[in-house]
């Protein structure tokens, strides 16, 4: 999260606009299309979403086949739910094409059933419809469904199907830590925490 918070920040301030809080908050339940699209509406710059998204997209492909590293404990969780036979699938606003080189280099495909992004199917994560299209790829009801995330519009979107959720503390999401508590029926600061 704090690198697509960062992302929006620094590509804007680059040219000469200042992100405003409440402009990010939005951004955050976007995928980098989404954003694009976003900029280029709210901001009315003169290029087009289409040389926005590849602009941000170089940026955001490096970071993941370089610089992003798994939340603590979470190799850990997924092999513990892996040998509890759980399904799991992964569902992100973020474009599998960043996804994969990650992925591949943590050996995280053998965990999940199916991979969900924003773009592939059309949905931001603040819409319980993402949430209901991953329970249906499950062959599940939402209400046998868990989310576990670290964004509150996520959890928020998926307890209105009535999903357990679990939220997870993340640097980026320390100013609207009573609103995510408030939607999780269980908070950890680190995933290993988690009881089931």
């Amino acid at each position: 999260m704090k690198m697509w918070r960062a992302l929006g920040y620094d590509y804007l301030k680059s040219n000469n606009i200042i992100l405003q809080e409440k402009d990010a908050q939005e951004m955050t339940t976007m995928s980098l299309k989404m954003s694009s699209t976003f900029i280029k509406e709210r901001f009315k710059l003169e290029k087009s979403s289409e040389t926005i998204y590849d602009e941000m997209k170089d940026i955001a492909r490096n970071f993941y086949k370089n610089d992003c590293l798994l939340k603590i404990g979470a190799r850990e969780i997924l092999q513990d739910f892996k040998n509890m036979n759980y399904k799991m699938l992964l569902g992100t606003g973020t474009p599998h094409e960043f996804l994969e080189p990650f992925l591949e280099r943590e050996d995280l495909y053998k965990y999940f059933s199916d991979i969900i992004t924003c773009d592939g199917i059309g949905i931001k994560k603040d819409n319980p419809n993402f949430f209901l299209f991953c329970s249906e790829k499950l062959n599940s009801n939402p209400k046998d469904v868990t989310l576990i995330d670290d964004a509150f519009f996520a959890l928020k979107a998926a307890k209105t199907l009535g999903m357990k959720t679990i939220g997870v503390y993340d640097e980026v999401n320390k100013n609207v830590l009573d609103i995510l508590k408030s939607v999780s029926d269980q908070f950890v600061y680190n995933l290993s925490d988690i009881k089931l």
